[in-house]
């Protein structure tokens, strides 16, 4: 019996495709296992005054002096450092001439900043100290500094944690590996019937 060639070719094709996505897959679980292991080893560090902001310094806590022209704020979903969910308060700020959200504390009602007991931000520059991440999303600050301070009656927003990152490479390399199993055997099955038939 002669195999079916339409259906043979594309089970050629996309069987080592979808291996080799398996082994890309326990690839990159391997590398996000060691990117954390360095973020939370760069958690652990002491407060690093500096006034150049870079990738390097993503999770590790900085002291940086930042000025905030605007002072409207605008509000997202966030947590308290006691795991709270409600609002946090992002200021579009400036540090070394590079923009920076602040995150200047948290509150359980979407107009929390605008009950701020003092005017907030401070005119011209001021330092703030607080965990350095990258911002998700391609619009906007590349950086989001949160601060280990708030304004009253703002409480301080829960810090940035290299716990909080995924590492699912491992699962899916694991689908990977199963859809080519998956494959293999319904194709076997189609030749197998072919030949009965």
């Amino acid at each position: 019996m002669r195999l079916p060639l339409l259906p043979t070719l594309m089970v050629a094709v996309m069987l080592p495709v979808m291996i080799g996505l398996g082994f890309w897959q326990l690839q990159r679980a391997q590398w996000k296992a060691d990117l954390l292991v360095r973020l939370e080893a760069q958690a652990k560090l002491p407060v690093l005054e500096t006034s150049v902001i870079s990738d390097d310094l993503e999770f590790r806590r900085i002291r940086v002096s930042v000025d905030c022209p605007d002072p409207s704020a605008k509000g997202r979903s966030g947590k308290n450092a006691a795991g709270q969910v409600g609002f946090s308060m992002l200021l579009l700020c400036n540090s070394g001439g590079q923009p920076i959200f602040v995150d200047s504390g948290w509150s359980d009602r979407p107009d929390g900043w605008t009950k701020l007991v003092a005017p907030w931000p401070p005119e011209g520059a001021f330092a703030v100290t607080g965990t350095l991440v990258r911002t998700g999303g391609n619009k906007g600050p590349r950086y989001t500094l949160v601060s280990e301070a708030a304004p009253a009656p703002l409480v301080t927003s829960a810090p940035p944690s290299p716990a909080d990152i995924p590492n699912n490479h491992m699962a899916y390399a694991v689908q990977w590996f199963a859809f080519a199993a998956t494959l293999g055997i319904i194709y076997a099955v189609f030749v197998q019937r072919l030949r009965r038939k």
